[in-house]
């Protein structure tokens, strides 16, 4: 809401979640400038599945594989109806994350190296190169010869000094924006430990006088994986603008989560050392992150995952919070988050 700003929102609700988002979105809905749409199945015209007679009988592994592509399934099908939706409504930059991640300007930092070969495009195999031959062949922009200078993350913005979307205006003639359509976002998991007690001048750190960090993930965790661990931060994110996608082109399914157009979208892990900005992926408490119905979401992933988070700290994102109680006031910004802190504290309490 403050970093992006995010005002057009559409949220697809899991069918086997055990509680709604609703209550929460409608606080948001009826008192800030977001509008906030949320779809289930019958929505975006989720297709039905079918049980195999001798599910009971499968094995664990057969039914997680199973249960992981129903869901991959219904992401992707939302993904198709989302874009189409937005662009329908004369939207322009679309966003393709999760509730736990977030979008920040990628700021250079002199602890980075990034390893030869760990990013770039990959994307070669048949597979890619079959769902490639579905898509319209429309061109793409060509840069006049006095514009083909790149954007440069040495003159990105910290949080509060522009909006994302302010930033991309301004950069509207450079690449990748002026070329490219779709936009991938490298992402980076961000640590499961709180870096110190709750006192921690760190953690508390621009966090303005009333509020707790520990209230917030993107608060209260700092660590963050080494930017080289494709293990820890696996595939990025998108940033689509659905202006420049033909309707023709929307009319297919949308490939995956990370690279929804293969034509438009140029490879899945993007070398973070090139790209202006990056997802945060919060890994978050393990009460937190259990408590979604998950198949993949055991205790053992859940482990493996934060003895992945080594690579040092990052204090990006941190400023949001300050600006948005500047911007919303402290009365509003209490409210809009009221909810969330009472469950993040029992979430804090239990894990202590």
């Amino acid at each position: 809401y403050t970093i992006l700003p995010l005002r057009y929102l559409v949220v697809a609700v899991d069918p086997d979640s055990s509680s709604s988002p609703l209550p929460i979105l409608k606080r948001w809905n009826d008192t800030t400038e977001i509008n906030i749409k949320v779809w289930s199945d019958e929505d975006y015209g989720q297709p039905t599945f079918s049980i195999p007679e001798n599910y009971n009988s499968l094995t664990k592994d057969t039914i997680t594989i199973m249960r992981t592509q129903i869901h991959r399934n219904r992401q992707t099908h939302f993904i198709s109806e989302c874009l189409k939706y937005h662009k329908s409504n004369l939207r322009q930059w679309v966003i393709l994350v999760d509730a736990d991640e977030f979008v920040v300007f990628n700021t250079p930092h002199q602890v980075e190296s990034v390893q030869e070969k760990t990013c770039g495009n990959s994307g070669t195999h048949q597979k890619e190169l079959r769902f490639r031959l579905k898509e319209i062949n429309a061109p793409f922009q060509n840069l006049p010869q006095n514009k083909q200078e790149s954007s440069n993350r040495t003159e990105l913005p910290v949080v509060g000094e522009m909006t994302v979307i302010d930033y991309i205006k301004r950069e509207k003639h450079k690449k990748p924006w002026y070329n490219q359509a779709c936009v991938t976002m490298p992402r980076i998991l961000v640590g499961s430990n709180s870096s110190g007690a709750s006192n921690d001048s760190k953690i508390q750190k621009g966090v303005p006088a009333g509020f707790d960090a520990n209230d917030f993930d993107t608060t209260r965790y700092r660590v963050h994986a080494d930017i080289n661990n494709w293990d820890a931060n696996l595939y990025g994110k998108v940033i689509v603008d659905v202006n420049r996608i033909a309707e023709e082109v929307l009319q297919y399914p949308a490939y995956s989560v990370h690279r929804p157009y293969l034509r438009r979208c140029p490879y899945s892990y993007p070398c973070l050392d090139e790209s202006m900005l990056k997802v945060n992926h919060y890994l978050g408490s393990f009460e937190a992150y259990s408590s979604r119905s998950d198949v993949r979401r055991s205790a053992k992933f859940y482990n493996e995952k934060a003895s992945l988070i080594d690579g040092g700290t990052d204090d990006d994102i941190r400023p949001w919070i300050k600006h948005f109680v500047d911007n919303v006031g402290e009365e509003s910004a209490r409210n809009l988050t009221s909810n969330l802190l009472k469950y993040d504290s029992e979430v804090n309490k239990n894990h202590s």
